[in-house]
C-alpha cells in the first residue's frame, strides 16, 4: 500500500512538472532554452525587402511640416558579389532606398571573420544619397550639441559615417555588428572611433512581420562617452534570416537660421521585414 502511494505521488509530481513546463512555454514568445545559433546569412543572391516608417513630431508646430511629419518608404538589400577589399575577403551588399518617389543606391561591404573571430563585420561603404527629409532651410536640428540638416544625417553620424566624397570608405578595423555565438547577456564593443558604441543582447522575442514570425535576439545599441544617452534609443532584432526589425528613436531641439531655439522634436525610424530569400550556409 505504501509502495502504491509512492508511485501515485511520483505520477502526480511528473504530471505537475509537465504542466508547469507547458505553462511556461505558452506564456513566452521564445523557447525556454533562450539559446539559438543565429548568424547573419551571408551568401551571394540573398535578398531582403523591408518597409520603413519615419515619423517626426514638433513642439510647437513647425510652420513648414505642421506638428507631425510621416514618410513611408521601402528598402531593398541584396548580396550581389564577393569581393576583396584592401586584402580582406568580403560580401558586397547593395542597398536601395525608395523614398518619396525617388531611388537611391549605395553599397556596403561585410565579412564574417576578422582575425580568426567569427561575427558579422561592417568593413566598408559607399555613397548612397537620400532625401534630406528636413528640407526647410530656415531651420536645423540640434542633436548632442551638433547641428544637422535632416534626421538621416543624425542617424549616419550616430553610426560614425564620414562625409561621402564619391569613393568607398573602408573601416579598418571593421565595425562589429554581431559577435558569435549570440546569447542573452552577451555584450561587445562595436567600435571605439570616433566614439564608443556597444551592443548587448538583452532578450529573445518573437517578431511578427508581413514575411512571417521570427524568433529573434533583441540587441540594444548604446553610444558611450557622449552626454546623449537619454536622447537616443536603438534596438535591432536579428534572426537566422537576417535583420527582422529596427527601432531608432531620438529627440532634440530645432533652431532657426540664426541659431535661436524654436522648439523641440522627436523622431522614430522603424524598419520591418516584408519579404526575403536567403540561403543559410
Amino acid at each position: 500500500m505504501k509502495s502504491q502511494k509512492i508511485k501515485i505521488e511520483k505520477v502526480f509530481s511528473s504530471v505537475a512538472l509537465v504542466c508547469f513546463l507547458l505553462l511556461l512555454s505558452c506564456s513566452r514568445d521564445y523557447p525556454i532554452s533562450k539559446e539559438m545559433d543565429v548568424r547573419f546569412p551571408l551568401s551571394v543572391g540573398n535578398w531582403w525587402a523591408l518597409s520603413r516608417e519615419f515619423k517626426m513630431t514638433f513642439s510647437p508646430t513647425h510652420s513648414y511640416f505642421g506638428d507631425t511629419f510621416v514618410v513611408r518608404d521601402s528598402i531593398y538589400w541584396e548580396i550581389v558579389n564577393k569581393d576583396i577589399i584592401q586584402g580582406y575577403s568580403s560580401y558586397v551588399l547593395k542597398n536601395e532606398l525608395y523614398e518619396l518617389g525617388e531611388k537611391y543606391s549605395s553599397l556596403k561591404w561585410y565579412t564574417d571573420n576578422w582575425d580568426g573571430n567569427y561575427g558579422f563585420y561592417d568593413i566598408g561603404y559607399s555613397s548612397g544619397g537620400g532625401l534630406p527629409i528636413m528640407s526647410d532651410k530656415k531651420y536645423k536640428l540640434v542633436f548632442a550639441g551638433k547641428e544637422f540638416n535632416s534626421p538621416k544625417e543624425i542617424f549616419e553620424w550616430v553610426q560614425g559615417f564620414k562625409s561621402y566624397k564619391g569613393d568607398t570608405i573602408v573601416r579598418i578595423p571593421p565595425r562589429k555588428v554581431l559577435e558569435y555565438p549570440l546569447s542573452i547577456g552577451k555584450k561587445w564593443v562595436s567600435f571605439d572611433d570616433v566614439w564608443l558604441q556597444t551592443r548587448e543582447v538583452i532578450d529573445m522575442e518573437t517578431i511578427t512581420t508581413p514575411a512571417g514570425d521570427f524568433s529573434c535576439y533583441k540587441i540594444e545599441v548604446k553610444i558611450m562617452g557622449e552626454i546623449w544617452g537619454d536622447d537616443m534609443v536603438w534596438y535591432d532584432w536579428f534572426s537566422n534570416e537576417g535583420l527582422v526589425k529596427r527601432y531608432f528613436w531620438s529627440k532634440g531641439i530645432w533652431v532657426d537660421e540664426t541659431g535661436n531655439i524654436y522648439g523641440t522634436y522627436q523622431c522614430t525610424d522603424i524598419y520591418l521585414l516584408e519579404d526575403f530569400s536567403v540561403i543559410v550556409q
